[in-house]
């Protein structure tokens, strides 16, 4: 089972071990979303797949939409957009059939401020 932990402001991923949560304070840290993957669905809590972003030494980091979703209801990660020069807050919404998905706070049902970023390509 993979893990997802921030060490030195890095989003990493590796194998469950004591070893990787050694010294990592477990405060969610806010991250910016820079890319999407979008499927062919019209339903709000299937048009997103995956959210991307770049780390602070220029890494990629990429988390599917369920990984996020579980990241932030566990208080690990705060996820954000930047739209119009604001920076925007990305929450879980539920779906009128009970289905987790992301949006931001200034969507409507659907999560139009990340459908509007650029294609995750890595």
């Amino acid at each position: 089972m993979a893990v997802f932990i921030v060490k030195e402001g890095f989003l990493r991923t590796g194998p469950w071990h004591p070893y990787y949560l050694k010294g990592v304070i477990k405060m969610a840290s806010r991250h910016e979303i820079k890319c999407v993957n979008k499927s062919d669905r019209y339903n709000p809590h299937e048009r997103i797949t995956a959210i991307g972003g770049v780390n602070p030494n220029g890494t990629n980091w990429k988390l599917s939409q369920e990984e996020a979703v579980r990241s932030i209801e566990a208080g690990r990660y705060q996820f954000f957009v930047k739209a119009g020069g604001r920076i925007v807050d990305v929450i879980v919404a539920v779906s009128r059939y009970g289905h987790k998905y992301l949006k931001t706070v200034a969507d409507g049902e659907h999560p139009n401020n990340l459908l509007s970023l650029y294609e995750c390509v890595h």
